[in-house]
């Protein structure tokens, strides 16, 4: 139990840090488009995310900030105790927040699926990722999201770790080999 703990929480860091890859359309808009996505010059956090996060959260005092090539991250306990991190655009504006959920959380449609399908791989993770903006999209793993999802990470042994998509209507959907 306390193997499944640690890789958890090891997951936890691997899906909420860069590789989350949000981003929005005013960053890939940043520069000449040439079909291919454009990464958005990044430095230090923007004042414009910090402010945003006051008036969308409130004061929180244990706020971890990072940027990325596409926006600002920010891990934090919200004020009712849940983890969270949320993802904030080159405009200062929210984009995404993600946050951990349990295996009877998803649809009841998606548990069958994923306990049929999947029998012998082990639950590792069940996050959540909320959209927020109104326009563009969230990068996950390379891969455009436009609506809200679950994610679950799952260990086959010797068959390897996936990623599936659990859309809210509980159809489930291979996203990634890990």
């Amino acid at each position: 139990m306390n193997r499944v703990a640690i890789l958890a929480a090891a997951l936890l860091l691997i899906f909420a840090t860069p590789q989350a890859d949000a981003q929005t359309k005013s960053a890939q808009t940043a520069g000449k488009q040439t079909g291919k996505e454009q990464k958005a010059h990044r430095g230090p956090v923007s004042e414009k995310s910090k402010t945003q996060f006051l008036l969308d959260f409130g004061r929180i005092t244990n706020a971890l900030w990072s940027t990325t090539d596409y926006y600002d991250k920010v891990f934090f306990t919200d004020k009712k105790g849940q983890k969270m991190t949320a993802f904030y655009g080159s405009n200062g504006k929210l984009v995404a927040t993600s946050f951990f959920k349990v295996f009877t959380d998803l649809p009841l449609r998606s548990q069958g699926v994923i306990k049929s399908a999947y029998k012998d791989y082990d639950i590792v993770s069940v996050y959540f990722i909320d959209y927020k903006a109104p326009k563009g999209g969230v990068r996950y793993y390379g891969r455009l999201l436009q609506t809200d999802n679950f994610f679950v990470a799952l260990d086959g042994g010797g068959a390897g770790k996936v990623l599936l998509r659990v859309d809210l209507k509980g159809n489930v959907f291979f996203y990634k080999k890990l």
